[in-house]
């Protein structure tokens, strides 16, 4: 009903913001802000608020965007029960950068897994130009250290809110 078409307006708005944030240093933080809000949106069944900016280790280091995940079925029920990648949270740092991503992005995200905050993460940026290098490092994740990272660029950004406005939970797993 009128929830459901609240709920679509909202999330179409949230996509056409995307193409207001400048790439860059400038957008940073507007960048983590909306994807803090977009993925909160996308998974709301599945995790918990997003919680920014979070310290870790004494304050040594910090994760920008967290979630609980509290998924009883689904994509992070499945990652815990049938493969059984340790998430109690769902770690995402943001990199708002017109270049390409790296080895040094990816080594962020991994060095913020831990046994109490799990080993899976998402890295969001505006484009993935080197898609088949960035997914060789994440398999190299895989075989070093058992972390997981699932790379989302803006259009995988725009493609999941899209998702989530038509009802369709399936497709989002």
């Amino acid at each position: 009903g009128t929830t459901l078409v609240a709920e679509r307006g909202e999330l179409g708005e949230l996509a056409e913001e995307l193409s207001t944030i400048d790439a860059g240093q400038h957008g940073a933080f507007e960048y983590e802000q909306w994807a803090a809000r977009a993925l909160g949106s996308v998974f709301s069944s599945s995790l918990g608020p997003p919680q920014l900016q979070q310290n870790i280790d004494d304050g040594r280091k910090r994760v920008d965007i967290v979630f609980r995940n509290s998924a009883e079925s689904g994509f992070f029920h499945e990652l815990r029960s049938r493969i059984g990648i340790h998430c109690p949270f769902v770690l995402c740092e943001c990199k708002n950068n017109t270049e390409d991503l790296g080895n040094r992005e990816l080594d962020q995200l991994t060095s913020r897994f831990g046994r109490e905050r799990g080993r899976f993460g998402f890295l969001i940026c505006r484009h993935k130009n080197n898609a088949e290098v960035l997914s060789k490092l994440c398999d190299d994740a895989i075989i070093r250290n058992s972390d997981y990272v699932m790379i989302l660029d803006d259009s995988d950004m725009i493609r999941l809110l899209a998702l989530r406005a038509s009802g369709n939970g399936e497709g989002i797993d």
